[in-house]
């Protein structure tokens, strides 16, 4: 199985046999899909992970004077980030871009989609598409490096594919526990062979240097920034990708125990009546969310073909399967004129930094298409907040009965509980109840100390309980009280895991 490391995935896998490799396959095909249901309704225990709120009943028992409201980025520059500016890029970053922050190196990397000219065999030029490479300290100032990966001068090329073969829109994973250090990287990408279009597959040591896989290792027309990760929470690879269902481009979704045998894609979310009547799915954008229970992030360009313009939207899900997708953008047009003013191609990826997650995408000046000016934009939203309840006034939310747990590791005396909030101009004040909804004595809201403030992790203190020691294991209910402020998460800590102190 996959276990999480202090913000590192790290992957532990069982050997699969032919057997099991036959049947987990054959699970994947079918008019629903084969994972759904395998994971429980509602949470029993909450501690060690984030706690996240979406607008569901997950954790949510009643609520009043609630509004739930989806975030929307805030970008962080008004022009590119990364553009076209190196003699043997002819166009800009074209296409899709992809980023993810290396633990072990602190290092953000780039890996994006650019037109180069290829000399063939037979002395005439061409255009074709290549992947540039790029790193970043903070994730704003990039550097594309000097390297000899796959030309003779330096250039900052990292990948062309083989053989002459169309490929392009590359997704990157770091792996952190492949016993083989040759496969620590591993790459899916949209690739011509001899039976025509599909996904490809690669690997590297280093995410420069890489060996492909000569041969598709998933048919269809998938033309997309195909997104994978490893999800522990079904024991397999998962990749969405993009299918038609009706005529219109959807997201699908398909699994695998090993990168090179695939279910079919099986889609998962589709335009509906809340979509324009022109409007597609056309890139994927899901993620899961690390070091959170059950939290899958959708970030989708919306195609509208008749304005031809993109249009990102923020889904979430508790499974992967079944999405809660907002019909607002989440990172917004740039201003008439602007090099990003016609929309753009979100990526989809949990990307730190700080106490803030980061979105990168690719920006057009005019339309979905050629432009006379394009990059690489970011843009930010707070750790978790995904999703808001909000309460304009006076409002509450109750949540199911659970029990305050750390996994074993918890010890009673140093429990706190952490909350993720804004509430400058207002006030968020929990109360403890137990299982027939009666406060507790000492956690009740005349007990609780105020938060005033604007913080993923504030902690929570009442007066006469400085920690949670007196409820830890039972079964309990948290009641949030809210005047003008917004929660979007939860979290049980030992004081030690955050340098916090009692304050009795």
């Amino acid at each position: 199985m996959k276990e999480r490391k202090e913000g590192v995935e790290t992957f532990r896998r069982p050997a699969i046999g032919f057997a099991l490799l036959f049947f987990a396959l054959a699970a994947g095909v079918g008019a629903r899909h084969p994972d759904e249901g395998q994971a429980g309704r509602y949470p029993s225990d909450v501690g060690r992970f984030r706690e996240l709120f979406l607008d569901d009943d997950f954790l949510v028992e009643s609520k009043s004077g609630i509004e739930a409201v989806p975030a929307q980025a805030i970008k962080l520059s008004t022009e590119p980030v990364l553009k076209q500016d190196q003699p043997w890029e002819l166009s800009g970053p074209d296409a899709y871009v992809d980023v993810l922050y290396d633990e072990e190196e602190r290092l953000y990397k780039m890996w994006y989609d650019c037109k180069v000219e290829v000399q063939h065999y037979h002395g005439t030029p061409s255009q074709e598409r290549a992947v540039g490479y790029a790193i970043s300290e903070d994730g704003i100032r990039w550097k594309k490096p000097a390297l000899t990966a796959v030309t003779d001068k330096p250039t900052n090329l990292v990948f062309f594919g083989f053989g002459g073969k169309k490929h392009g829109v590359p997704y990157v994973v770091k792996d952190y526990s492949d016993p083989d250090p040759v496969r620590r990287y591993k790459m899916l990408f949209n690739f011509w062979d001899f039976r025509d279009r599909g996904l490809g597959y690669a690997w590297s040591a280093d995410g420069i240097h890489w060996e492909i896989h000569r041969f598709t290792v998933i048919q269809g027309g998938f033309d997309t920034l195909n997104i994978f990760f490893w999800d522990n929470k079904y024991g397999c690879w998962v990749a969405y990708t993009r299918i038609r269902i009706a005529g219109k481009r959807s997201i699908a979704r398909a699994t695998s125990p090993d990168l090179q045998h695939w279910s079919l894609p099986v889609a998962v979310e589709t335009p509906d009546e809340l979509d324009g009547p022109d409007e597609h799915l056309y890139t994927p954008g899901c993620f899961r969310l690390t070091n959170a229970r059950d939290v899958y992030v959708m970030v989708t360009g919306v195609h509208d073909q008749v304005k031809n313009i993109l249009t990102p939207q923020l889904g979430v899900s508790r499974d992967g399967i079944h999405w809660r997708r907002f019909r607002k953008p989440f990172i917004p047009f740039g201003p008439k004129g602007a090099w990003d003013s016609g929309g753009g191609r979100p990526s989809g990826r949990e990307v730190p930094s700080g106490d803030k997650l980061l979105f990168y995408y690719r920006g057009v000046e005019q339309s979905h298409g050629e432009n006379p000016r394009e990059g690489i934009g970011v843009a930010q939203i707070g750790r978790d907040r995904f999703v808001g309840l909000r309460a304009a006034g006076h409002g509450q939310v109750t949540t199911r009965t659970v029990r305050l747990n750390y996994r074993g590791r918890f010890q009673p005396e140093n429990g706190v509980l952490l909350l993720n909030a804004t509430a400058r101009n207002g006030s968020v004040r929990v109360e403890v109840l137990d299982e027939k909804g009666q406060v507790i004595p000492g956690f009740s809201a005349q007990d609780c100390l105020p938060l005033t403030e604007d913080g993923v992790d504030q902690p929570v203190r009442w007066s006469k309980q400085p920690t949670l020691q007196p409820v830890v294991g039972r079964p309990v209910r948290l009641r949030f009280l809210l005047e003008n402020a917004t929660i979007f998460a939860f979290q049980i800590v030992e004081t030690s895991d955050r340098g916090l102190k009692d304050e009795g």
